[in-house]
């Protein structure tokens, strides 16, 4: 008898962050700039208020957050607006069609990086990877990514590309971005109600987990059943992997000294019993692992034997392999994506390698399919 885990991928979000690990280093400056519009605000922009690299990334994390508050059915306008808020970046709502003929929060370029908008007339997305001329907006289908460079767009017209010009005020004073993830109009679900939150709390970029995590996976797994089978196995398994993820939260888990390996199939093939002891052979599919801020993207399918023991008439301790944490990847993504926002609010240049690695590896597993 055979259980399969399977751990689902959002198709909207499976290429969100593809591509963007490539212009973590680049600057506003390698970016060749259009004639502005009238409406802007300057006819000279000083390359430090253009958007940065490191900004869209925030605006591309912003974007995988989406899934958890914006409706499907959100035009694209509005999807746009409020992940750009929802970075720290606002700027007052407009419809497509405005955005496109130019306003003064955004200044044309001809080379778009990542979090650049991308306008036509009557629709607006965000630049998900100019290298695979891809965007994420709302569509026909709901949210999700398309390339502009398909004959459906092309018909649309050549695009406006956009980039979000910074107040200068705020890049005097602080030299830095604030994308604070913060509720917005699009929210539909919250944990607290808009006027029981701190204002000062609503307002504040989310801290950047400095210190690698201390996260175990269960060293013993209690199986409750006199005669486990594989389905029993099956669940205290994905118990422990949701456990894992929830003990993770908010933590360093990039960055840990213990080897993190992210699974997206675990397959529970077989139980034997024998008296007071037994095993369980289980096969997993691992799309990455990583040591220490060092990452392996190989997807592969490992046999392990977990043992078995009694520890009563009733119940049986499962022991999983030692010194691994495992994570399903939904999970790994979202905590790794949490991360990546974390450390690009937090705006420090001697996380810039970090970051690249990080978005490679964020990159690489939204491409694994199950």
């Amino acid at each position: 008898m055979e259980t399969l885990m399977r751990f689902n991928q959002n198709g909207a979000v499976l290429v969100l962050l593809i591509g963007v690990w490539g212009s973590v280093f680049s600057t506003a400056q390698q970016s060749k700039v259009a004639p502005i519009p009238a409406t802007a605000k300057t006819a000279n922009t000083p390359p430090n208020l253009l958007l940065a690299a490191d900004d869209g990334l925030s605006v591309i994390a912003a974007a995988l957050d989406a899934r958890n508050y914006v409706s499907s059915k959100a035009d694209c306008s509005h999807l746009v607006h409020d992940v750009y808020e929802r970075a720290g970046f606002i700027y007052t709502y407009v419809p497509s069609t405005d955005l496109y003929a130019g306003i003064a929060e955004f200044r044309r370029v001809t080379r778009p990086q990542p979090g650049d908008l991308i306008a036509w007339p009557g629709h607006v997305g965000i630049i998900v990877s100019p290298t695979r001329h891809t965007f994420y907006s709302s569509l026909n289908s709901g949210l999700g990514v398309e390339s502009y460079d398909s004959d459906y767009w092309k018909q649309r017209g050549r695009p406006h590309f956009l980039r979000y010009m910074k107040e200068p005020s705020a890049v005097q004073t602080s030299n830095a971005k604030t994308p604070a993830l913060k509720p917005t109009s699009l929210e539909t679900t919250t944990s607290l109600r808009s006027s029981e939150i701190n204002d000062e709390e609503a307002s504040a970029p989310p801290d950047a987990p400095v210190k690698p995590a201390s996260v175990q996976f269960p060293r013993l797994l209690v199986v409750e059943s006199a005669k486990p089978t594989t389905e029993e196995v099956s669940e205290v398994v994905m118990n422990a992997l949701s456990q894992t993820a929830e003990e993770a939260r908010g933590k360093n888990i990039y960055g840990t000294p213990q080897t993190v390996v992210v699974v997206n199939q675990i397959r529970v093939e077989r139980i034997k019993l024998k008296g007071l002891a037994g095993w369980a052979d289980v096969v997993a599919t691992q799309s990455a692992s990583f040591t220490g801020g060092q990452s392996s993207i190989k997807k592969h399918q490992e046999k392990q034997r977990w043992m078995l023991h009694r520890r009563d008439s009733q119940n049986w301790e499962l022991v999983p392999p030692q010194g691994t944490i495992y994570l399903n990847q939904d999970d790994a993504v979202r905590l790794l994506a949490q991360q990546l926002a974390a450390m690009t609010a937090a705006d420090s240049s001697n996380d810039a390698h970090q970051k690249a690695q990080l978005a490679a590896l964020l990159g690489s597993l939204l491409q694994v399919k199950n």
